[in-house]
């Protein structure tokens, strides 16, 4: 998890902020959509033609809702607000044709783009929604994904006790049916959690948790999730070298899954330990790739972080011009976007 400082129209203060601090941002991984967007296709701002042909050629209204739900997760990074509508659509069609499981899944993907949009009411709604579509199903493994998914939006609204109350009954529902696809990425959002109660050690072991049940599943996305969230227990620990060796560990893993947000957080987490060890011109070239990868995602919030950390950098390296630079280009991307657990 990490901290994003935003001062509110006051650059002058937020660069002294920077001047006087060393901030290391520790980047948790948080599994935030446990769902699970199944056909989930990058960064694109554009639905791609094939997906419109689809769509014109479904044979019926539940591979119409099918396609529209498609369409929406290929685009969600970039157009939240047109994926939402073509949410909308498809949980429309859905409800006519009495399809459970695409209205589940409607459900999901609109609470986790409510998400994105900051709008964590919303978010709520749904994935309550959610539950009960999935509890009319007699579907424990819905059921938890949907608890999970509820844990992960109280994450996003600072409500740590429920947030761990639903991610517990997700693992009790999850672990009693012995249904372990999604236990993996539960483990290490749990693991998260127990960091920001400062629970080091119970963290620990969730994070081991979570790499040993990956490795079981031969999940290797979850896989670097776990490292990643088990180097930042040891960070909190002052453990930094093994933390670092974990970081090491997950980068090629990270690199083969070609996971964006995984390799700006690895990224980002080298740069902290390298600012640990004031060796800046070291973190600097971190946050450079971190950003590399922040940029292709698109992702404002993620950016405007990013371009803290950089501020910082440069500042520490006596380049004042480009710390005010980042700064200013902070600024401007936080007050686009709000501010949000992340």
């Amino acid at each position: 998890m990490f901290a994003f400082v935003k001062d509110n129209g006051n650059l002058y203060t937020l660069y002294c902020y920077i001047s006087m601090q060393v901030i290391p941002s520790y980047f948790l991984r948080i599994v935030t959509s446990l769902l699970l967007l199944v056909f989930n296709n990058g960064f694109a701002q554009t639905i791609p033609d094939s997906l419109l042909n689809k769509l014109k050629l479904a044979a019926n209204d539940s591979a119409k809702a099918i396609t529209l739900l498609q369409m929406g997760e290929s685009i969600e990074a970039e157009a939240p607000a047109k994926s939402m509508d073509l949410y909308e659509q498809a949980l429309a069609l859905s409800e006519q044709v009495k399809c459970n499981g695409c209205v589940f899944v409607c459900y999901i993907n609109i609470g986790n783009c409510n998400i994105e949009l900051n709008k964590m009411d919303s978010a709520v709604a749904a994935f309550e929604k959610a539950v009960t579509v999935a509890r009319l199903q007699n579907d424990t493994t819905k059921v938890g994904r949907a608890l999970a998914n509820l844990g992960n939006v109280y994450l996003h609204k600072n409500d740590r006790v429920k947030a761990m109350q639903y991610y517990l009954q997700a693992e009790r529902l999850w672990e009693m049916t012995g249904d372990q696809k999604y236990l993996a990425s539960l483990y290490s959002n749990i693991n998260a959690l127990l960091e920001e109660q400062k629970e080091h050690y119970k963290a620990i072991e969730y994070a081991n948790k979570a790499i040993e049940m990956a490795q079981k599943l031969g999940d290797s996305i979850s896989l670097v999730d776990g490292l990643v969230n088990l180097s930042v227990s040891y960070n909190q620990l002052d453990q930094y070298e093994k933390a670092y060796e974990l970081l090491e560990k997950a980068l090629p893993l990270a690199q083969k899954n070609n996971d964006l947000y995984q390799l700006a957080t690895i990224y980002n987490n080298m740069g902290d330990y390298y600012i640990i060890k004031k060796d800046f011109s070291a973190a600097l070239d971190k946050y450079l790739e971190m950003y590399t990868y922040a940029k292709q995602m698109g992702n404002k919030y993620f950016l405007s972080s990013t371009s803290l950390v950089l501020a910082n950098s440069y500042y520490k390296l006596n380049d004042k011009n480009k710390a005010l630079q980042f700064i200013v280009q902070a600024e401007k991307l936080a007050n686009e976007v709000g501010e949000r657990a992340e």
